[in-house]
């Protein structure tokens, strides 16, 4: 029976309308329904018993219709242009007072323009909630949908056309409400609660009355329970609780519940409705209070407040113990540590009941009972403790419930004996020892030879071996010292000491008490405890009164000191050093280490002061020190006048007048003489004098400090027998405000945007000569000027905005003024010029832009905004600002806009954004503009079939028109046609000859199967949409008929066909059917048969059985997973078996011949070879390592890369690529099919911090199917190599022999220096012969290499540590010259790669010319020789003859003593000097080469010798550990002269002075000049020394030969 036609203003895809939909006239549908008529419409839905024969009645109405009204007609005004009758819009409901949503589409699909070629009138109906703006409906009220339950409006439009015939034509408008997400669900009765018995089984559900309703529709109205998450608390529900099912909103208990732990617990459960959005989803909350009653369900626990274990309330394993006395009945029993109770741990408080479970020994009940209700012990009999010592009793505690629930505890009852003898203390020792000072804890030991610690034992004659035995606590009388349970004694004070005054004896006594209420205590003994000095007393030594020794250089007895020491023994005994000696005094004293005794040694000048630290310390190291002050009393006059310091500055200013006084030097002459002064030297420009008696320096010349800003001048005081010191004097020139500042850099011109305020114009600097202050420089412009400037900087900015339309060009006048007390200032014209800048933000004229775009599309052109600039440079550079940014993008130049990912039209018809500028960064009026994009829907849907229908069996003798199955596909885009969908069937072999398949998706009997022996069917159901293109889905159905056999009596069963040729892929599942073989003349009788694989199934991959239907099905075997990289092809017999039924002979067995099809399932693998020799140690094993030249070009071969894929064709095909994160800088392509690594750049451009280049490899397989792939990565280590990192290996072969040898040759050196080594290059030896011409031998090889480190991959320099101690040292050379022989390519040596002359033998042909050369350089070398053996002759005959002159000259000498002086400073003031001074002494050291000999001559003809020539040094110079002369080379040549004084002077008038040895002693008035003070450099040091230079302030042409014999 056909079905019932749709209503007219139902659409063509669902045939189906709102039944409230109200509007419209009966006119209007009679019209629309002869319309429809005329247009060919039939009805969309209709039976399977329509088709056929009954539609040809309709398709002759059809045909006279076309006849009778000729073609179709050309569209006219007012038509519809969908050529629907109707006209479908949708439209989405208000939120709140919304009225500006548009219609989808946004304008009537009417032929013709509104106003020149047609005028449309909304109906009265219409007018309620439209209104016509042309083509548009636009609201006039909000559409509520969902309290006005409102999903449809149907109106109609009247349409007359203007022009032509003027019809008039009713156009039916169905407007489809869209529902929006604007109800939260609502709950129903809320809040809730519940009361649940803790002992619900956890899954039970405890409530079912959540309920919240949604005002919404569809998915917007569904809604979804879920529990929140609480705070944690002890009230929080959330893991205790849970909504398995959210749509029903069923509370089920999740955790077990414990009313014991928490009575009360809060839900709060949230309900969400299901928006498609997530984001937009609406929810609400509410609270289910879920109370827990009690349950009888936990049992007693006994309560003991020191229980070590508690679970709860409850504790674990309690202990109760009491005790009694032998032979004594005690009655109630005091029990520790608290009465016995126990209560019930439920809620009920159920009464508890007290009883003895079991005990020890059995007869225990016998002596004691318990109270059943108070747990009261009670002792009924006494008890003997030699017979039972203790009892151990359980008691059990029970609840008076159903359960009867119990719980048990220990008591322990111990039987004291009769206390009647008190206890006795023996102790291993009576006097023992302890250091002092010990730590609390530290034992006391006995006077054992091998001592032992004292332990004290204490016994009870009470008990007897095998009782247990009482403790004990010790009593003594003595703080200090304390027994430990252990029994031993033990320090337990700190700070014990034995020195004096205290005793270092301690006398104890000691008690052992029994530790019980009323323990006995035993007689005390006595111990005696010694303390052992140790070493914690520093000896201490007096305070020392001054002594006055004379001056003089014999040994003289200063006194004795004696050091006190409170310890004992070794540690008392004291020794004496001196720890320090002021004034260079060291040498001078010495101190018996012994007895104390302290004496001068060395000579000691008047007024010399010397303060002797001396330092007593014991054995131990500990020391005191005291300080002796010994002072000199005057002597004989032995110096010249002394400076109070060697070294003085003074300042004076530039501007001082002639004859200014700059300072005053004095010097102080020990025997009072008067003293001459003069400027030895740097007074050269004549600007200084000296006052000859004053001492006064005076400016004799007028200064300037621009020139010269220091003097250091050598001020000379002599007394009157001519010895003299000098000092130096460094004058600095102060500076005066003579300089004005100069600008720099003149003129000054600098550019400044407009508008700007506070923006930097430029900077002006200018110098001023001066000095400090005078040179300190401040800038200014006056105040009216729009510009500041700082006044340090000099750096000018704008105090305001300039305006380039006011002013173009600023002069600016900056004044230089000098920070002088008088300041001097300078001025420079600074010209500012004044730039044009755009200052007016763009404004967009046109507020609102529309257009449409198709779904799908990428880049694909919206609109161009504009916006105007009225700047006469206009700039605007366009931004999106608002809407769906992420769906767009715009050109910020021309405001072109396109989409930036695809539109899709399911998701979102329409899109809004919002453009503005980034120089208007504004909201205000035209400051942005909207862009309103409507998405045009696209086919980009295919049909989906919601199920997928299981295979059907059916028999032969089902009627044609049947149904067999039905199938269902949907289509996901938005509009129709896209959305219908048509069903067509087909299928493989005579599928579609039996079957058929109408537009309800139902598979109909298409032919009489009974005619048709096929079994088996495989349909193929194709869906399609109305799209152009059409997108299809296909269904797969397997329809298997069965058709009744009756067998001849003679026939039986048997494969229909003897062979199989089957392709599957290798991927296909253990357990997949590989192929169904169908069986022919089946027993009827159900008599079983089987068939089994009899060959080509040794591996057991593949098995064969009966289906239900009685077909072999062969599949691959459980657990097996085929490979076709293993084995590609099989080639199986199977053999069908019976015990009753009868097979066909002929047909018992087939051949299946299975070939495995490939999938991509192995993924590529990069063959990276492991570097030879080299099996650890690298930083990956899969690294390929390369290098290349410095100097390599472009497109220079790196490496090749190589990756090898298991599968065929395209699967296994490769391609390579560098993974552009890795290649920095862009500097290497690789080839991509052939792996090759080349250099896009030139790699010397490369930056260090780039090197080495880590490069990362990927290989992928099937390239050209971007989804089903494989990869692999590897790391490639690129080093650049240069100069720096080359090395060349020599080897005694020939380059071919080498060349073929290179990878035994790089295995070699690797594997001896466990590095990676790179060759560059194979080449004949290089070098230069003899006479400078570069030769190349041939049976020698260059082998031009470097070196990587393995673990970090970094090539490494020839200089490199690491390459020393592996490759190019001694004992690495050592080694590869050894082991290469084995490779028949000797090492000869390993050098840079420059040329050098050969370290071998050279080839036959050039040996003769060589020899040659070698006999000419022996000859060069004899004369070379003679010649100097000549020279050496005549210098030693020379020498010979000086040393005779030398001789006779010291014969003639006669020694004169002058005593020099010798000044240091003092620490007090000996009278009568009233000043410090300073005692210098000048010593010299002349080596002489003859032990007897004791004066050296120094004549006026070879010898030139002066004050003027000597020069000291510093004791700051000199080395600490080359002081005094014991330590000097001329010890050991002056024996018996320590004590001498060295004496300079004239003898007798004699010019020629004469020198007596003695010790060298450091001069500690010299202090070191500066560089640039001294033209001579630093003064030399004296190993001995000596503090003397000579020669230094000679003239160039005076030097004094006297520097060749003094030792320095």
């Amino acid at each position: 029976m056909a079905a019932a036609a749709a209503p007219w203003w139902a659409t063509p895809a669902t045939g189906k309308a709102d039944s409230k939909a109200t509007g419209g006239t009966w006119s209007a549908r009679r019209r629309s329904l002869r319309q429809s008529s005329a247009a060919g419409l039939r009805p969309q839905g209709r039976s399977r018993s329509s088709r056929g024969r009954k539609h040809v009645p309709g398709l002759w109405l059809a045909l006279f219709l076309a006849a009778a009204f000729g073609s179709p007609a050309r569209a006219e005004l007012c038509d519809v242009t969908t050529g629907q009758q109707n006209i479908i819009l949708d439209i989405t409901e208000s939120r709140g007072d919304q009225v500006d949503q548009l219609t989808v589409p946004t304008e009537l699909p009417l032929e013709g323009t509104v106003g020149s070629d047609v005028l449309l009138e909304l109906s009265e109906s219409g007018k309620k909630h439209f209104v016509l703006n042309g083509k548009r409906l636009q609201l006039v009220h909000p559409l509520e949908r969902d309290e006005e339950d409102l999903s449809t409006l149907i109106l109609d439009v009247e349409c007359q056309a203007v022009a032509g015939s003027g019809q008039r034509r009713t156009v039916p408008v169905i407007v489809r409400i869209t529902d929006v997400n604007d109800n939260a669900p609502v709950f129903r009765n809320a809040p809730y609660s519940v009361s649940v018995p803790e002992s619900t089984s956890v899954g039970t559900t405890v409530f079912k009355g959540v309920e919240a309703h949604d005002k919404d529709s569809g998915v917007n109205g569904q809604v979804e329970y879920s529990i929140l998450p609480g705070d944690g608390s002890a009230s929080d529900g959330s893991a205790f609780f849970s909504i398995n099912l959210p749509h029903q909103g069923q509370v089920t208990v999740k955790s077990s519940l414990d009313f014991e732990t928490t009575s009360e617990y809060q839900l709060t459960i949230l309900a969400s409705d299901l928006s498609i959005e997530p984001g937009q989803r609406l929810t609400a909350s509410t609270v289910l209070t879920v109370t827990v009653t009690d349950s009888d369900d936990k049992g007693p626990a006994f309560s003991l407040k020191d229980c070590t274990e508690n679970e709860g309330s409850s504790c674990l394993n309690p202990e109760y113990t009491a005790s009694v006395t032998s032979g004594e009945v005690a009655g109630v029993l005091d029990v520790f540590p608290e009465k016995i109770h126990a209560h019930d741990q439920d809620a009920l408080n159920a009464p508890i009941r007290y009883a003895f479970m079991s005990g020890t020994p059995p007869h225990f009940d016998a002596f004691f009972s318990i109270d059943a209700r108070s747990g009261v012990v009670t002792q009924t009999r006494p008890a003997d403790s030699s017979q039972t010592p203790s009892f151990n009793i359980d008691v059990k505690a029970t609840e008076q419930t159903d359960a009867q629930r119990y719980a048990t505890a220990k008591l322990i009852i111990t039987v004291r004996r009769v206390d009647m003898y008190p206890p006795e203390i023996e102790a291993s020792a009576y006097t023992g020892n302890v250091d002092e000072n010990s730590s609390p804890g530290t034992q006391v030991f006995d006077d054992h030879p091998d001592p032992r610690p004292i332990q004290l034992t204490a016994s009870d004659p009470d008990f007897t071996i095998g009782d247990p035995q009482p403790e004990y606590t010790w009593e003594l009388t003595s703080s200090s010292f304390k027994v430990t349970s252990e029994g031993y004694l033990v320090v337990n004070e700190a700070g014990l000491d034995r020195d004096p005054p205290n005793t270092g004896l301690y006398t104890i006594q000691v008690v052992a008490r029994e530790k019980s209420q009323e323990g006995r205590a035993s007689a005390p003994i006595t111990l005696t405890v010694v303390l052992n000095d140790v070493n914690d007393n520093a000896p201490q030594l007096p305070v020392l009164p001054p002594v006055t020794v004379q001056a003089g250089d014999a040994v003289r007895k200063i006194g004795q000191v004696t050091a006190r020491d409170k310890d004992e023994g070794p540690n008392a005994v004291v020794t004496y050093d001196i720890a320090q000696v002021s004034n260079n005094g060291g040498e001078k004293f010495v101190i018996n280490a012994t007895s104390g005794l302290l004496e001068v040694v060395g000579p000691v000048e008047a007024g010399e002061q010397f303060s002797v630290v001396i330092r007593a310390t014991d054995q131990g190291g500990l020391n005191s020190q005291s300080i002796q002050e010994v002072m000199v009393a005057p002597g004989p006059n032995t110096g010249g006048p002394a400076f109070s310091k060697s070294r003085e500055v003074a300042s004076i200013s530039e501007g001082a007048a002639i004859d200014s006084v700059v300072t005053t030097v004095q010097a102080v002459d020990p025997e009072g003489d008067l003293v001459r002064y003069s400027i030895v030297s740097g007074n050269s420009l004549g600007h200084f004098e000296v006052g000859e008696l004053t001492g006064s320096i005076r400016v004799t010349k007028a200064l300037d400090r621009e020139k010269v800003g220091q003097y250091i001048l050598v001020v000379r005081a002599e007394d009157r027998e001519g010895l003299a010191n000098t000092v130096t004097v460094v004058v600095k020139v102060l500076d005066i405000n003579d300089k004005s500042p100069e600008f720099e850099g003149l003129p000054y011109v600098f550019r400044v945007n407009e508008g700007d305020e506070g923006a930097v114009v430029g900077r002006v600097m200018a110098t001023d000569a001066d000095d400090g202050d005078n040179a300190r420089i401040y800038y200014s412009v006056p105040d009216e000027t729009p510009f500041s400037i700082d006044e340090l900087s000099g750096e000018i900015v704008t105090k305001s905005a300039l305006d380039f339309e006011t002013q173009q060009v600023h002069l600016l006048l900056v004044t230089a003024k000098d920070g002088g007390e008088e300041p001097r200032l300078a001025t420079a014209s600074v010209t500012v010029l004044v730039s044009d800048q755009p200052d007016e933000p763009p404004l967009f004229l046109t507020p609102i832009y529309e257009a449409t775009v198709a779904e799908n599309e990428v880049d694909a052109f919206v609109v161009a905004v504009n916006a105007t600039d009225p700047d006469s440079q206009p700039s605007v550079t366009y931004a999106l600002v608002g809407g769906d940014t992420d769906a767009f993008k715009i050109d910020p130049s021309t405001g072109r806009i396109v989409t930036a990912r695809p539109l899709d039209y399911e998701t979102s018809t329409q899109h809004s954004i919002v453009v503005g500028t980034l120089e208007n960064p504004n909201r205000g009026p035209q400051a942005t503009c909207s862009v309103l994009v409507t998405v045009e829907d696209r086919n980009d849907h295919s049909p989906v079939f919601t199920i997928q229908p299981p295979p059907v069996t059916i028999y032969d003798g089902l009627p044609v028109g049947a149904s067999v199955s039905t199938v269902v596909a949907v289509d996901a885009d938005g509009t129709a046609p896209f959305n219908e969908v048509y069903y067509a069937l087909g299928g493989i072999g005579l599928a579609t000859d039996y079957f058929e398949v109408d537009q309800q998706g139902i598979i109909l009997v298409k032919a009489d199967l009974s005619t048709q022996p096929e079994e088996d069917f495989q349909l193929e159901v194709v869906a399609t949409d109305g799209g152009d293109p059409a997108l299809s889905g296909t269904l797969n159905l397997l329809v298997t008929v069965e058709h009744p056999v009756t067998l001849p009596p003679e026939e039986g069963a048997g494969f229909a066909e003897a062979e199989h040729l089957v392709e599957v892929e290798e991927d296909l599942k253990p357990e997949g059917i590989v192929k169904k073989l169908a069986l022919v003349n089946k027993p009827k009788d159900g008599a079983a048969i089987k068939c089994d694989i009899i060959s080509g199934n040794d591996l057991g991959h593949f098995e064969a059985l009966m289906s239900t239907r009685r077909e072999c099905e062969v599949r691959v075997a459980e657990g097996v997973i085929l490979d076709r990289e293993t084995l590609d092809e099989y080639h199986i017999v199977l053999e069908l078996v019976a015990a009753r039924a009868r097979i066909d002979s002929t047909r018992k067995q087939t051949k299946m011949t299975i070939h495995l099809q490939d999938v991509n399932d192995n993924a590529p693998v990069f063959q990276v070879p492991v570097p030879e020799g080299l099996r650890e140690g690298a930083r990956s094993s899969r690294t390929y390592y390369a290098f290349v030249s410095e100097d390599a070009r472009i497109h220079t071969s790196v490496i090749t890369v190589k990756a090898t894929d298991e599968d065929l064709e395209e699967n296994g095909r490769i391609s390579y690529e560098i993974l552009p994160e890795s290649n920095r800088g862009g500097f290497f392509s690789v080839n991509s099919e052939a792996g090759v690594i080349r250099t896009a750049r030139l790699v010397s451009e490369a930056s260090s911090n780039l090197l080495p280049f880590n490069l990362t490899m990927v290989a992928v397989d099937n390239p050209i199917n971007k989804e089903d792939y494989f990869m692999d990565t590897v790391p490639v280590v690129v080093n650049v190599v240069r100069p720096e990192h080359r090395l060349v290996l020599v080897v005694e072969a020939p380059p071919d022999r080498v060349s073929s040898s290179q990878g035994k040759l790089i295995h070699f050196l690797q594997e001896q220096s466990k590095k990676i080594v790179g060759i560059e290059r194979v080449e004949s030896l290089q070098f230069v012969d003899m006479n400078g011409t570069t030769t190349r031998d041939g049976n020698r090889t260059d082998v031009w290499f470097h070196v990587v480190e393995p673990r970090t991959g970094r090539i490494l320099e020839r200089d490199h540590p690491a390459l020393n101690a592996s490759v190019t040292g001694p004992k690495a050379m050592t080694n590869l010259k050894y082991y290469s022989k084995s490779l028949q390519l000797p090492i000869n040596n390993i050098r840079p790669p420059v040329l050098l002359a050969p370290v071998v033998e050279v080839t036959k042909d050039s040996f003769g010319k060589t020899h040659k050369d070698l006999a000419e350089l022996e000859i060069s070398l004899i004369v070379l020789a003679a010649v100097i053996v000549l020279l050496g002759v005549i210098g030693i005959a020379y020498v010979c003859h000086l040393w005779s002159r030398y001789v006779e000259y010291r014969d003639e000498v006669k020694p004169v003593v002058v005593l020099p002086p010798q000044y240091e400073p003092v620490g007090s003031v000996i009278e009568p000097i009233n000043k410090q001074y300073e005692v210098q002494v000048l010593s010299m050291s002349v080596p002489l080469d003859d032990d007897s000999v004791t004066e050296v001559p120094l004549d006026n003809g070879s010898h030139y010798f002066s004050m003027d020539n000597v020069s000291y040094i510093t004791k700051e110079e000199l080395s600490e550990n080359a002081l005094g002369f014991r330590g000097s080379p001329m010890a050991h040549r002056f024996p018996g002269m320590g004590d001498g004084v060295m004496v300079m002077g004239d003898s007798s008038g004699d010019e020629t002075p004469n020198i007596h040895s003695t010790t060298a002693h450091r001069n500690p008035s010299y202090e070191r000049f500066a560089d640039e003070e001294d033209d001579h450099g630093p003064l030399s040091i004296s190993a001995t020394n000596e503090n003397v230079m000579f020669g230094g302030r000679l003239a160039p042409m005076e030097r004094s030969p006297i520097e060749t014999t003094t030792e320095l």
